[in-house]
């Protein structure tokens, strides 16, 4: 199995306009970043099964074909 490479910390709040998502980047997270050939890198925010939000690198190396496909595809819809 490939190994996870996480990004930065997500805490979830919630106040009286209702659930926001606070996401913290350190200097170091912005090295781990991998860019595609278009030039973006894919992030994803994840829940844990304790509850917890947190982040991982989307990494096209650590991924299934189906997977790597899926995500492709996707980027090719976005309209910027």
């Amino acid at each position: 199995m490939a190994e996870k490479i996480f990004f930065g910390n997500v805490k979830e709040m919630t106040n009286e306009y209702g659930t926001m998502y606070s996401i913290g980047i350190s200097k170091d997270d912005l090295n781990k970043l991998v860019f595609n050939d278009k030039g973006w890198a894919n992030v994803s925010l994840k829940k844990s099964s304790k509850g917890n939000w947190y982040m991982e690198i989307y990494n096209p190396q650590n991924q299934s074909n189906n997977e790597s496909s899926n995500i492709q595809e996707e980027d090719e819809e976005l309209p910027f």
